[in-house]
């Protein structure tokens, strides 16, 4: 498997490496948010807050993958109901997010590549590719 095959597998599975990072944060601004709201808004009404987020964490994703990640900024949570028992709850604006993602089983033939000719390891590693909103 090449770093290119690799990086696909990934990207094909990033939801799947990326749930335990995304529910943290959920969770966060839930908190965050449902301090200043215990309850839903009534069928006419709309809750809105802003919620700072600070929060960063690492775990082990599967048998090959460590995954370190931070979301740090300002979101405007808003609550509304659209219908009876239509609850919704969107936010506004783009926190800055950070995500490593390390590859054991690349990491150490990588390192040896980097030893020898550290410009060619890093020419071998293709572009990056960044994290948006609408892939977390």
């Amino acid at each position: 498997m090449t770093i290119e095959d690799s990086q696909n597998y990934l990207e094909y599975n990033l939801n799947k490496h990326l749930h335990l990072a995304s529910k943290a944060l959920a969770e966060e601004i839930q908190k965050q948010h449902y301090k200043k709201f215990l309850y839903w808004p009534t069928e006419i009404e709309t809750q809105e807050s802003d919620v700072e987020i600070l929060i960063n964490s690492a775990y082990k994703s599967g048998n090959n993958f460590y995954i370190i990640w931070s979301c740090i900024g300002w979101i405007k949570v808003k609550d509304y109901v659209s219908s009876k028992n239509k609850y919704n709850a969107s936010f506004e604006e783009k926190p800055d997010i950070k995500l490593v993602i390390f590859n054991f089983k690349k990491l150490q033939p990588l390192e040896n590549s980097a030893q020898k000719n550290y410009e060619k390891a890093l020419e071998s590693l293709g572009n990056t590719k960044k994290l948006n909103w609408n892939k977390f």
